[in-house]
């Protein structure tokens, strides 16, 4: 019995796996995850952002000055968001992130209306 409700569990999360794939912002979220790992510039500015966030967590750590990282950090930041293609990517991972919430919310909504 029990691997029965698992089975029909999974079959309907691959589902709603399925309908997301599907959704129009999901596929230009990947398209646009693709030309950005094959962007350069791009992989090199998060590369940097990466080792700064590191080097700033470890400063903060030993309670060192951070603010010749910090302020470094930020330009490189803003120097990603200048670019179109980047800041396309940083739009609709979030519009996609946000449908997942929305899927969570629902599925758990849905769950707990049933359980009461």
């Amino acid at each position: 019995m029990e691997n029965i409700l698992v089975d029909d569990i999974l079959e309907k999360v691959d589902e709603i796996v399925d309908l997301i794939k599907c959704d129009s912002n999901y596929r230009k979220y990947q398209m646009l995850k693709d030309d950005i790992s094959k962007n350069k510039e791009i992989m090199v500015l998060i590369s940097d952002v990466k080792s700064l966030q590191k080097k700033l967590v470890l400063l903060e750590y030993e309670k060192k000055d951070t603010t010749d990282v910090s302020n470094t950090l930020n330009e490189i930041v803003k120097s990603l968001y200048a670019i179109p293609l980047y800041n396309e990517f940083i739009n609709t991972q979030e519009e996609v992130n946000e449908v997942f919430q929305q899927v969570k919310f629902f599925i758990e909504k849905i769950i707990n209306d049933k359980v009461k």
